[in-house]
């Protein structure tokens, strides 16, 4: 994902993707494994590194 934002100009800092219970803590970031059958909340911040606008 974030190969994919730098080829096309744009950084992401603070990434979150967390798995299973962490997904109900606000701003946690995650941390262990992705689990088969539990909530994945990914939530990414890329922003523009010429106009430093946050959004795709």
């Amino acid at each position: 994902m974030h190969c994919w934002l730098l080829r096309h100009g744009y950084t992401a800092r603070d990434t979150i993707v967390s798995c299973g219970k962490e997904t109900a803590q606000p701003h946690n970031a995650g941390s262990g494994t992705l689990l088969a059958n539990e909530p994945i909340l990914i939530d990414i911040f890329p922003q523009n590194e010429k106009t430093g606008y946050y959004a795709i």
